[in-house]
């Protein structure tokens, strides 16, 4: 081989660095997902050269410390020599973030960022950015070593293996890990090159050498990460297999003793030391007392709901799997994959419709090669481990990832090369191109017009907006309120109101104060809130130049269910975030926050009051309800109305109840009834009016407690969950709206 022949995979190498190391500068440090912890295992690597204890009492690292430690000593091994004091700086979380919610507007950032982070980094920012060079480094050998499997699996084409590797260095998702602190780019590398390793000596008589060189490759895999064991498995079953054929019984069982000895010595002492520190080899234990489990496995149709989540972060789900692309670009991934398994199925499929036959076929299959090649098999069964793993993981923990697919990345990228050829020799090809072209296009466009905006602060003000409504109030004799903008003075249930706040930094602030913003019925009953960082996450106070007007932005969702009409008053203040005390504001005001205007909350159209849509089981529809009283003595009777309509004929009888729950989940007061017409059946589109009273504890304490509704099965007492509909909430279980319990009179 030589650089010459093979300058394909040269050329794809260079434009992958520069998507990486673009997506790397870009991404603002601890921005990716569970970079944080990743960086806290090598900063301890880096400290005191040991590896992390999940026993300790302080784990900065959380669940990554039961990590494989491979990536993370190449990562190290980058950071030594660098001075302490970049190395220990602290960091600073958002108490706010939305994490692994895209579609929430605001506070996408984890982490509270500082002036030092731009370019040229300084202190903490430039270690982090340091450390990331590794993971760049470990997405080049991913790229080379699909190339390299690609060659070999494909008939050793150049621009078929090509194809694979460029599939690879354009996958927006693969560049974002790259450019990230995160042992995921090395899983790929070390699979792609133990895949590429285990193609070759397969087919070549075994031996001692050929059998401990695989066997290193897939031991490495097992020490980057739990995963990998997966690798040194699936290599045992596809040696046996190939070399049993034509080898000897004593070259056969030598390759084969080499193969697990080594693959043991490489990556088992790590299952060892697991075995003796934790009582589990694998680390699973430790992990999970971290990050939780489910009470019960999930089943596969709770699965199943989970896949759209997979898929989309697959291609590309960039912060804390909280920053999403365009819908219609994942709904076009999905169209082009399509394509691609199709092509693959003409491939497999029309060469045996065709045999045989003497009429002139109605398109050549031009490859003149075996359609079939040993490695296709080999491949769809590793990918198919690495689905059923992660299918595994799912049922067990929340929080999976599409890039917990990238271990079987490179069998994907060749297959889907292979795949292309099933349209047409040449055109086929065309087209895969053409899919890499795009995908290079968007892995190009997304740092800029994607990752950057999420976490850009809104410009610094010289004043007030002339269209803002002028208000002047001071917190702690430091933070003058200036005004607001609102979105729209009147809602509708459902609806969104946007509160724009204006703040001036009248001294300097050490600490990090939050915002609230309340919007709060004519029973004081809370509606809807947000607290923040000022510009939702971006503009933390201890950072704002004095004299400065800081331009801050709330979100503010109404309550499909919420009841109506009303008219409901937005209060506005500060607190510390590590006390949750608030800041007092002058003039003085109730409970030290603001009251800065009122908005109308009408009726949405229909034929019941406060009109709605909430689907239990595809069986029971509620339209709407009516709340006697909202603030209610204890000891007072609760009087609910409930309407219903009757989606299906009842198969089974059916109990609705409703529900009045304090902050420990105590219920306060409960009625369930079983909702009929009161002359004959139930009829499908029917509506029955379901009226419930029942007191509350006569030793309710006075405050605000959540209205739960809901629907069980009158014999199995099975609840039934709600279900997307067209326009309808779906809540388990749904908060109705809130009632204000008043002292016993």
């Amino acid at each position: 081989m030589s650089l010459r022949t093979h300058w394909p995979v040269v050329a794809i190498l260079v434009g992958f660095l520069a998507i990486g190391l673009m997506y790397s500068l870009i991404t603002p440090i601890f921005e990716a997902p569970d970079e944080l912890q990743h960086f806290e295992y090598v900063r301890h690597l880096v400290r005191t050269g040991s590896l992390p204890n999940m026993r300790d009492a302080v784990r900065p690292w959380e669940q990554e410390g039961a990590q494989p430690p491979l990536y993370y000593l190449t990562a190290a091994a980058i950071l030594h020599g660098l001075p302490s004091a970049e190395l220990d700086a602290s960091v600073r979380l958002n108490p706010h973030a939305r994490i692994g919610l895209p579609a929430s507007r605001a506070n996408k950032n984890r982490v509270v960022h500082a002036a030092d982070e731009r370019f040229p980094f300084r202190g903490l920012a430039r270690t982090v950015h340091t450390a990331r060079l590794a993971s760049l480094a470990w997405g080049s050998l991913g790229v080379i070593g699909t190339y390299m499997l690609g060659w070999l699996a494909l008939g050793r084409r150049i621009t078929q293996a090509a194809l694979a590797a460029a599939l690879v260095a354009a996958l927006p998702q693969f560049a974002f890990i790259a450019g990230a602190v995160s042992n995921d780019a090395s899983i790929m590398a070390v699979v792609a090159w133990a895949l590429t390793g285990l193609w070759y000596v397969s087919s070549r008589v075994p031996s001692f050498r050929s059998g401990a060189w695989v066997g290193l490759l897939t031991g490495l895999a097992a020490l980057c990460k739990l995963s990998g064991i997966l690798i040194v498995g699936f290599g045992l079953i596809l040696l046996a297999v190939r070399w049993r054929r034509w080898a000897s019984q004593r070259c056969y069982g030598i390759a084969l003793a080499a193969y697990m000895a080594i693959a043991a010595l490489a990556g088992g002492w790590w299952y060892v030391r697991n075995w003796l520190w934790y009582g589990d080899p694998t680390g699973l234990r430790p992990m999970l007392d971290v990050v939780g489990r489910y009470r019960t496995p999930l089943t596969l149709s709770e699965i199943a709901a989970q896949w759209q989540g997979i898929w989309r972060s697959f291609w590309g789900v960039f912060g804390w799997f909280n920053i999403e692309l365009p819908g219609w670009i994942y709904v076009t991934l999905g169209g082009a994959t399509l394509v691609t398994a199709m092509g693959g199925m003409l491939r497999l499929l029309v060469p045996h419709l065709l045999r045989g036959r003497s009429s002139t076929p109605a398109f050549q299959m031009e490859p003149k090669i075996e359609d079939t090649p040993p490695s296709l098999g080999w491949l769809i069964l590793w990918t198919g481990i690495v689905l059923v793993a992660l299918v595994n993981w799912m049922r067990i923990t929340p929080g999976a990832q599409g890039r917990l697919i990238f271990p079987a990345l490179p069998a994907l990228a060749v297959l889907a090369a292979w795949c292309w050829q099933g349209w047409h020799t040449r055109w086929g090809t065309l087209a895969g191109w053409g899919m890499v072209a795009g995908l290079a296009a968007l892995s190009i466009a997304v740092p800029f017009a994607v990752i950057r905006p999420a976490y850009q602060p809104p410009p610094l003000l010289n004043a007030l907006p002339s269209n803002a409504t002028q208000l002047n109030f001071i917190f702690g004799e430091r933070i003058r309120l200036l005004g607001y903008q609102l979105s729209r003075q009147t809602l509708l249930p459902g609806d969104e109101l946007a509160v724009t706040l204006f703040w001036q930094g009248r001294d300097s602030v050490a600490q990090d104060l939050s915002v609230f913003v309340h919007l709060v019925s004519n029973d004081g009953l809370l509606i809807s809130q947000n607290d923040s960082f000022p510009a939702g996450g971006s503009w933390a106070i201890s950072q704002w130049p004095t004299g400065a007007v800081i331009s801050d932005t709330h979100w503010l969702p109404i309550p499909a269910t919420t009841y109506t009409p009303d008219e409901a008053t937005l209060r506005v203040g500060l607190y510390d975030t590590n006390t949750g005390e608030r800041w007092p504001v002058s003039p003085l005001t109730d409970e030290n926050s603001v009251p800065i205007a009122t908005v109308k909350i009408e009726p949405r159209p229909g034929e019941v009051p406060n009109a709605t849509c909430v689907n239990f089981g595809n069986q029971l529809t509620l339209i709407g309800y009516e709340l006697k009283q909202r603030a209610i003595p204890a000891g007072k009777s609760v009087r609910l109305t409930l309407y219903w309509r009757l989606n299906r004929p009842l198969e089974r009888k059916l109990t609705t109840f409703a529900q009045v729950l304090g902050e420990d989940d105590r219920i306060w007061g409960q009625r369930d009834t079983e909702p009929a017409p009161k002359e004959g059946d139930w009829q499908v589109g029917q509506i029955v009016r379901d009226d419930k009273k029942f007191p509350l504890d006569k030793t309710t304490p006075p405050g605000f407690y959540r209205l739960y509704i809901g629907v069980y099965d009158s014999d199995t007492h099975e609840l039934l969950e709600t279900v997307p509909s067209p326009g309808c909430l779906t809540a388990d279980p749904l908060v109705l709206t809130q009632i204000h319990v008043l002292p016993r009179p």
